[in-house]
């Protein structure tokens, strides 16, 4: 197996970001391209995207986490399912922004060596799933001691609880729990996938955990959902639907009349 072309990488990310500036872009998914390394030209290119908040580089041969690029905003980082040894771990110590990182399946086999992340203090989620790591003896307590700034590990509460943001009855212990520390990026999420293209149902994620869970990223991939700014267009239904409610309320009066 080779590994993937700075060409053939450069394509894909292209495939993403079509015309959109790089400052624009807070998404970059290169899963399963055969990296084996970040190179130095991989690096440049990556920087270039200075606002990106997520990316995915699952399945990719990742052998070292070296010349990883300096990304000020990162909050969500997968690198599940690579050969990474644990002493890559020191290159993501200058994501200081990193608030949830998914190692699972890689080299790591003791709780001291994530020592590195003790200085990501904005890290809440850690993903640890298929590590040898996961066979030390209280493993989950030694991890939470180790990272007291951690909140979730495995998809799991301090108290063993399974964190699934969609169920209705982990949303409140979700929110309590991840609220006072995750950066907010508010967006709604609307189902149009009626016919009419009418929303169905507006959710509401108070946090960036909400937003970037590998559920609502399958869910835009499958284009079920739209994402749109509540700054913006949460302003603009309200203003519609008020519109559409005062027309209705003439529409009444002109037929009493």
């Amino acid at each position: 197996m080779t590994p993937a072309s700075f060409e053939s990488i450069l394509k894909e990310i292209q495939s993403q970001t079509k015309d959109t500036p790089p400052s624009s872009i807070e998404e970059l998914n290169l899963d399963t391209l055969d990296l084996f390394q970040i190179s130095p030209e991989l690096q440049l290119e990556l920087e270039k995207f200075s606002n990106l908040m997520a990316l995915t580089m699952n399945e990719c041969s990742l052998k070292t986490l070296e010349n990883f690029p300096k990304l000020a905003n990162l909050a969500r980082l997968e690198l599940c399912d690579n050969k990474l040894e644990a002493s890559s771990l020191e290159e993501l110590k200058k994501l200081k922004s990193l608030q949830s990182l998914a190692l699972g399946g890689n080299e790591v086999k003791t709780v001291e060596e994530l020592s590195p992340l003790q200085e990501l203090e904005a890290l809440s989620d850690l993903d640890l799933l298929g590590c040898d790591v996961n066979l030390v003896e209280n493993y989950r307590d030694k991890v939470f001691e180790k990272l007291p700034h951690l909140l979730i590990l495995d998809n799991c509460d301090k108290e063993g609880n399974d964190l699934d943001l969609n169920n209705e009855d982990d949303q409140q212990v979700s929110d309590e729990k991840l609220a006072k520390t995750l950066i907010t990026k508010e967006v709604i999420v609307v189902d149009s996938s009626d016919e009419d293209d009418m929303p169905v149902e507006i959710k509401e994620p108070k946090n960036a955990e909400q937003y970037f869970r590998k559920e609502v990223f399958k869910e835009k991939l499958h284009e079920k959902y739209e994402t749109f700014e509540i700054a913006g267009k949460k302003k603009l239904r309200s203003k519609s639907k008020e519109k559409e409610e005062e027309e209705e309320q003439g529409s009444l009066k002109k037929v009493k009349l």
